[in-house]
């Protein structure tokens, strides 16, 4: 790799984990620490947690087309602004609407597919495995930071201490992103002369692209409720503090990487031993 598409995977990377420690420090603590607001339900604090990936799912689409039609960096910019805007209101609620609020506001800065689209622009196509390969494995190392440091920083720092702490990542980030090389690009105005419309219906008819959108979403809405309810169930069976669970997390989550490190290796052996017997039988 040279300077530049290894400037582009360090800035990438870092805004990635800054955003994602920021996000899922919340999740193993919201549930129990979510009784301490007004007006606070159970389906109030599932919401809350929820309802940032609700936004990702519906602003992805409009700022990544925004993405193609201007310069990158600065969408990505407004997105890291709703973040830490977000952030902030969830840090200053004091009842559960309000959280509800800011989180849906944090989620709106969906910038995920814009900033792979950025580093797909700065890095040369022999190279963007490689680069794509880091960013999964960034991800997955700062979520496994955060279910550990979460737990642990909310006894001192108390919910509200996290979610300043989400906002002042967010900042980090934005300052990040000078970092990042920026790419010279022609701008799409009018993609393959179809609407947004029609774009959309041509994607909704690839029957791969929709068993994937299930299966995620069911992966999200999965883990979401599970940190609504285990949270309590750690306390009250097992009486582990909030402090302790994160000691539970992070052990869970390094077997839980370690497992599919080990299959996705076991399945690519295979493929490769099903297209040797393959070219043989041919």
């Amino acid at each position: 790799m040279n300077s530049v598409e290894k400037r582009a995977i360090l800035g990438v990377g870092g805004i990635f984990a800054l955003r994602m420690i920021g996000l899922f420090m919340i999740v193993p603590v919201f549930s129990v620490y979510g009784d301490n607001y007004a007006h606070a339900t159970p389906f109030l604090i599932g919401l809350a947690v929820g309802i940032y990936g609700l936004g990702q799912a519906i602003f992805q689409i409009p700022m990544s087309l925004a993405a193609d039609k201007f310069p990158r960096k600065p969408i990505i910019f407004l997105g890291l602004i709703l973040f830490a805007v977000g952030g902030m209101i969830a840090a200053n609620a004091t009842d559960i609407y309000e959280v509800i609020i800011g989180r849906a506001l944090a989620g709106s800065g969906a910038v995920s597919a814009v900033l792979m689209a950025l580093l797909a622009d700065v890095t040369r196509e022999e190279m963007r495995t490689k680069a794509m390969a880091t960013m999964g494995l960034t991800i997955a190392t700062s979520i496994m930071l955060a279910f550990a440091f979460g737990p642990l920083l909310v006894g001192s720092l108390g919910i509200s201490g996290l979610f300043w702490l989400t906002s002042g990542f967010a900042i980090l980030a934005m300052l990040l992103l000078v970092v990042v090389p920026t790419p010279m690009r022609v701008l799409k105005h009018n993609l393959d002369n179809k609407t947004i419309g029609q774009q959309l219906a041509t994607v909704l008819k690839i029957g791969d692209l929709n068993r994937l959108h299930i299966g995620i979403f069911a992966l999200h809405l999965t883990m979401t409720a599970i940190f609504v309810i285990l949270p309590h169930q750690l306390s009250d069976v097992l009486g582990l503090s909030v402090r302790q669970q994160g000691m539970v997390y992070l052990p869970l989550l390094f077997i839980g990487f370690a497992s599919r490190y080990r299959l996705l290796s076991s399945l690519k052996r295979n493929a490769k031993c099903v297209r040797c017997f393959w070219v043989r039988l041919h």
